[in-house]
């Protein structure tokens, strides 16, 4: 179903560089994945493991998954498995109270997925200027301060876009340009998470199994 992903090249940087460098990229990777109710984290789990469905099925207890990396050293390609371990989506409700019982998850995650449905953002950007945020995007801009508490040691956050096929900017504007402006409309969550060399904006579609299947190599790809 997937192909090999490209990590990096480390061209020049000797035997024992690559070596630890392989090491690094074959070590397990833990991964979070949060967001608001109905933002695609079982569909998006499932995906992974090869289990999409329309119908939404229950993902087992903390899926994973084995990814083949290519590291190219300049003398010649290798290719490394790497595991993905996912603990199952949660919810987040707009409370400091709901990370309780899953805090200690978020801290051991070496990387923190975030869905953000796109028709939050769409209904942000229509918003009169007269008019209050949404509750939705409020707690969007408040859970992006929560993953900066909680999730200080992760190396990676991604924020995935959910949804975009119920965004009319997706169709008028194209994956690229689309892609650009929500990277824009995000910068104050990005800004709340801090460290934004660490943070990556992927979006697509759950919507169907190609498109999903494309929208989870996409992140696993930003995870790298």
């Amino acid at each position: 179903m997937y192909g090999i992903l490209a990590a990096a090249v480390v061209a020049g940087a000797g035997a024992i560089g690559t070596a630890l460098f392989v090491r690094k990229v074959r070590r397990p990777m833990k991964i979070i994945v949060l967001g608001q109710a109905l933002t695609g984290k079982t569909t998006l789990l499932n995906t992974w493991m090869g289990n999409w469905s329309a119908n939404f099925p229950r993902t087992s207890l903390n899926p994973e998954t084995v990814r083949t990396i290519k590291v190219e050293t300049g003398e010649k390609t290798l290719l490394v498995n790497k595991k993905f371990i996912f603990r199952n989506g949660v919810d987040i409700s707009g409370r400091d109270e709901t990370m309780f019982n899953f805090r200690t998850d978020v801290k051991a995650a070496k990387a923190i997925i975030y869905l953000v449905d796109a028709n939050h953002l769409y209904a942000e950007e229509r918003r009169p200027p007269e008019h209050g945020h949404a509750d939705e995007w409020v707690r969007i801009i408040d859970d992006g301060y929560r993953i900066k508490r909680y999730g200080r040691e992760a190396d990676r956050v991604v924020l995935v876009v959910t949804h975009t096929d119920q965004d009319p900017r997706h169709a008028s504007l194209g994956p690229e340009e689309y892609q650009a402006q929500v990277w824009q409309q995000l910068k104050e969550v990005i800004d709340a998470i801090g460290a934004p060399g660490r943070t990556r904006v992927v979006a697509g579609s759950l919507a169907t199994r190609p498109a999903a299947e494309e929208l989870a190599e996409s992140v696993v790809r930003s995870l790298l």
